[in-house]
């Protein structure tokens, strides 16, 4: 109840998201935190994870994709390569090897979910148009695709 209290808050200000996050906070703060996880965890799983993924799909339009294709491999090129080498830089910095720092690069490809909600604000904004939003989640997609084979390709080079 305290949750939807504070929901109901902050929807009347247009700040609801800001309003459970700020609530989410506050309860790990208490003794009953590991208990409200443990009872929100199935609910999320169950229901609002695929809800989200269901409506970033609904918002795509595959219609005219194919004159995007060198906008969705220059995106996916440079997420790749600014995730591999902003990351795998910050690990050599912290004193990685080199191939550690590329283990550590390969990890971080992957867009996820956060780039997909950022699209997704963007474009219910009107920032991002039809065309440009569907190749954004594309690249978005093949991202994360990619991470596990640059994972498995950098952990080859590893010697533990």
């Amino acid at each position: 109840m305290f949750w939807y209290g504070i929901y109901c808050k902050s929807d009347w200000t247009e700040c609801s998201n800001w309003g459970l996050f700020f609530a989410g906070i506050a309860i790990a703060q208490t003794h009953v935190a590991h208990e409200v996880d443990q009872s929100i965890e199935p609910i999320g799983y169950a229901i609002f994870i695929p809800v989200f993924f269901a409506s970033i799909g609904l918002s795509m339009s595959l219609a005219g994709i194919e004159h995007d294709l060198l906008l969705i491999i220059v995106l996916t090129i440079v997420a790749t390569l600014t995730k591999l080498l902003g990351a795998g830089s910050g690990a050599k910095w912290a004193g990685f090897s080199s191939n550690e720092a590329y283990l550590v690069g390969a990890g971080m490809v992957s867009r996820g979910e956060m780039a997909l909600i950022i699209a997704q604000i963007g474009y219910q904004s009107k920032l991002i148009s039809d065309d440009y939003y569907s190749a954004i989640i594309t690249a978005i997609i093949l991202t994360t695709l990619l991470a596990p084979l640059l994972l498995k390709h950098a952990a080859r080079h590893i010697n533990y």
